[in-house]
């Protein structure tokens, strides 16, 4: 057995990385849940509209769409900034191990965000005319 007073420095360390890449990807939890989220809901309201024609159900459809993308937006951007927060709470601590793992973690948030919109851009829309 392995005695927890003398655990190395580099269960530490070891910990303190997972604890900030952790942290550092909350943004990109938050992102993708909220993605299930807005299309759940969007899903829902087109089962429940489906008596109104789709000339009203489409507007309707489009709006909520829209709120929740704005919705998504602030709160991705709100989780960003308490993120950020945290990392300098810790490199002002001392913990420049966690702190450099948060933003590492950050890193990764964004390309997880930034790679769907990359794919989205430059494959081809209509793969039939391409030269």
């Amino acid at each position: 057995m392995q005695n927890t007073a003398t655990t190395g420095a580099s269960g530490g360390a070891a910990d303190n990385i997972l604890r900030g890449v952790g942290v550092g990807l909350a943004p990109a939890a938050f992102f993708y849940a909220g993605i299930l989220v807005g299309f759940g809901v969007v899903s829902l309201l087109r089962v429940a509209t489906p008596g109104l024609g789709f000339l009203t159900q489409l507007p309707i459809l489009n709006v909520v769409s829209a709120l929740c993308l704005v919705a998504l937006a602030v709160g991705f951007t709100l989780v960003s900034v308490r993120v950020f927060r945290q990392a300098r709470r810790w490199r002002e601590d001392g913990e420049t191990t966690a702190a450099n793992a948060v933003l590492w973690g950050l890193a990764v948030s964004a390309l997880l965000v930034l790679v769907p919109v990359l794919v989205a851009i430059l494959l081809p829309q209509h793969p039939a005319y391409i030269v």
